[in-house]
C-alpha cells in the first residue's frame, strides 16, 4: 500500500542484474492513478515520467528502465524513462489501438498495430531512434504478424497471422527473428512433424515456448531449446 495507505496492484514483475526482483504496480484514487515500483525490503517508490503526465508505464526492465505509452487520440506514442528519470519519447506510425509487446535491458522497444484500420498488422523493433519492420514470413507475406515477446539479445518471437479468407482450419505460424540489424525470419520448425502456431516468451538464451497442434490434432506446450 501507500504511505496513505491505499491499495497497490502490481501486475509487472523483473529480475535485476543482481537476481533482485523489481516490480511495477499502480494505485487509484478516484479518477487519479499512479504509479509505483518496489524492491524487496523497501517502501513503494512512486514513479514519475518528467513532462508526460499522462504516461502510463507499462514494462520494466533489469536495469530498472521503464517503457510505457502516453495515450493519443490518433497514433501508438511510447516512451523510455531511465533509471535516472531521463525521458525519450517514441512517435510510432501506428495507430493508437496499437501495443507495446517488449522492453528488454538494451532500451530496445517491441510493439505492433495497424497502419490504417482495417488493415494489416505490422510489427517493430526500435533502439535509439532506428524503428526496425519485423517482416512476416514470405509465404504468408501479406497477412501481417503480432509480435509477443523479445530477449535481451533482441530476438523476438510471435507469429505471422495466417489468411483468414480460406479453410477454417488454417493456423497463424510461430515466428522467430533474428537479433540482427535487418533481421533473419524463420518459422519455428517441429522435428516431429508438429505445427507450433504460436511463440508466446522467449528466455535470453533463447529458449521458446508457445503452442502447437500435433498431426492428430491436439493441442499441445512446446519448449524450444537452441542448438
Amino acid at each position: 500500500a501507500t504511505s496513505d495507505g491505499t491499495p497497490i496492484f502490481f501486475f509487472f514483475f523483473v529480475q535485476q542484474a543482481d537476481n533482485t526482483p523489481l516490480v511495477l504496480g499502480k494505485a487509484t484514487v478516484g479518477a487519479t492513478t499512479s504509479y509505483y515500483t518496489l524492491k524487496p525490503g523497501s517502501a513503494p517508490a512512486l514513479l514519475t515520467v518528467a513532462g508526460q503526465p499522462t504516461a502510463q508505464p507499462v514494462l520494466l526492465n533489469g536495469n530498472g528502465d521503464v517503457a510505457g505509452v502516453i495515450p493519443d487520440p490518433t497514433n501508438l506514442i511510447l516512451f523510455i524513462r531511465s533509471a535516472a528519470g531521463v525521458v525519450t519519447v517514441v512517435r510510432t506510425p501506428l495507430l493508437n489501438s496499437g501495443a507495446l509487446a517488449g522492453f528488454n535491458n538494451a532500451q530496445q522497444l517491441l510493439y505492433f498495430g495497424q497502419l490504417s484500420n482495417p488493415g494489416i498488422t505490422f510489427g517493430y523493433r526500435w533502439k535509439a531512434g532506428t524503428e526496425t519492420e519485423l517482416k512476416p514470413l514470405n509465404s504468408l507475406a501479406n497477412q501481417g504478424v503480432i509480435p509477443t515477446a523479445m530477449n535481451n539479445a533482441g530476438q523476438v518471437v510471435g507469429v505471422t497471422l495466417a489468411d483468414r479468407s480460406g479453410p477454417e482450419d488454417v493456423r497463424d505460424v510461430a515466428t522467430i527473428w533474428s537479433s540482427a540489424r535487418v533481421p533473419v525470419v524463420s518459422s519455428i520448425q517441429s522435428i516431429t512433424g508438429d505445427a507450433p502456431y504460436t511463440a508466446l516468451s522467449i528466455s535470453n538464451a533463447g529458449h521458446v515456448v508457445g503452442n502447437l497442434v500435433t498431426a492428430a490434432g491436439v493441442e499441445k506446450g512446446y519448449l524450444l531449446s537452441p542448438i
